[in-house]
C-alpha cells in the first residue's frame, strides 16, 4: 500500500501547505484551490495583522487542521513560496461604493 501511495503522490500533486490535492500554479506556488483562496483573501483585505496563534507558531497544517490556526497557515504560504505581489488589489464595485447625498 505504501507504493501506491507513493505513486499517487507522485501522480496527483499535494499541496506544500495542507497537503490537499493541487489545483495548479497559484501565487507562484502549486496548492489547492482552498489555501489559493485563503491567501488571495489574506492578503486583499489584509487580515494578516489580525491573525494570532494560540501556541509556539507551529502548529500543523493539513486537510483536517487547516482552518484552526490562521497565522501558521499564513505563514506555511509564505515558506512555501507564495508571493503577495501576485494577488491582484481588491477593486471597489461603483454600485456598492457610498454614495453622497445632494441635499
Amino acid at each position: 500500500m505504501l507504493i501506491l501511495n507513493d505513486i499517487l503522490t507522485f501522480i496527483v500533486p499535494r499541496c506544500p501547505i495542507c497537503e490537499d490535492v493541487t489545483s495548479g500554479v497559484h501565487y507562484g506556488v502549486r496548492t489547492c484551490e482552498s489555501c489559493k483562496l485563503f491567501f488571495k483573501r489574506t492578503v486583499q483585505l489584509d487580515r494578516e495583522a489580525s491573525y494570532s496563534c494560540i501556541r509556539s507558531y507551529d502548529c500543523m497544517v493539513n486537510v483536517q487542521t487547516r482552518a484552526w490556526c490562521k497565522l501558521c497557515r499564513f505563514n506555511k504560504c509564505l515558506n512555501a513560496g507564495m508571493n503577495t505581489r501576485l494577488v491582484k488589489k481588491l477593486m471597489i464595485d461603483p454600485e456598492n461604493r457610498p454614495r453622497q447625498l445632494i441635499s
